[in-house]
């Protein structure tokens, strides 16, 4: 399938009964976390004005911190499309669900062996069973890392970036459980994020600001206290549909 649009990525299934069952991947931005839903926007802050008054001024909380936002609602969620149950058994983590197709595989431990795994987790490295083949145009390649903002989820996805303007194959995200996890995972559970981007060559320069240009730049970004100027006036606003 020739991609058209140079900014457009195509989920394939690669079967029928991937199409009917299986959840395709959405956009991040369906998958904002509830603590982030509760925060609120602003706190009471005491901005001393002289000697002899003061006031209050609403001051932003990280609910308004752009460059958060925009990593929680980058690219698209590859959500987990069915219930599963994790136990715990002698031989480490014990996976199972109802549906045909299967869900989770393992990679053997003579393959992952040596990789470091986080503290709390158990070494052993799981795939999520992904089917759909992620297709970009040319020089486009895509960031597969945990869901950014859910740090409660009961696993962590290692991250990974592959070229899927040339991979033809799907890509099936690894992971590690927690090692004290038993319970039912839900479906629609955020498993990993998928982050398009260009490649391009980068190379780097160490340079001096000049004399007070970051305290007066800092000085001029202060100045919108009820908002923000980041948001205001610099961020960037993504799009990903």
């Amino acid at each position: 399938m020739k991609i058209k649009n140079k900014n457009k990525i195509i989920f394939q299934a690669v079967d029928e009964y991937t199409k009917e069952v299986v959840l395709p991947p959405t956009p991040a931005k369906d998958f904002i976390p509830d603590w982030w839903k509760k925060m609120q926007p602003y706190t009471a802050k005491k901005l001393l004005t002289d000697n002899r008054n003061e006031f209050y001024y609403p001051h932003v909380s990280a609910k308004k911190c752009f460059p958060l936002v925009d990593a929680m609602t980058s690219g698209y969620i590859l959500p987990l499309w069915a219930d599963v149950e994790v136990s715990n058994v002698s031989s480490g983590k014990k996976v199972t669900w109802l549906t045909d197709k299967p869900i989770f595989d393992t990679w053997s431990n003579e393959v992952t062996q040596g990789i470091e795994y986080p503290e709390g987790y158990d070494p052993e490295v799981f795939k999520l069973k992904n089917y759909y083949v992620i297709k970009t145009p040319n020089n486009y390649s895509c960031l597969i890392t945990h869901p950014l903002g859910f740090n409660d989820l009961p696993f962590k996805i290692i991250s990974g970036v592959a070229d899927t303007d040339k991979l033809k194959t799907i890509i099936n995200p690894t992971l590690w459980w927690k090692k004290d996890f038993e319970g039912i995972v839900k479906k629609g559970t955020p498993m990993a994020q998928i982050i398009p981007f260009r490649r391009e060559n980068w190379e780097s320069q160490i340079d001096l600001m000049a004399p007070n240009k970051n305290y007066f730049n800092e000085q001029k970004f202060i100045r919108t206290v009820s908002e923000g100027a980041y948001g205001l006036f610099q961020r960037q606003k993504k799009n990903y549909t």
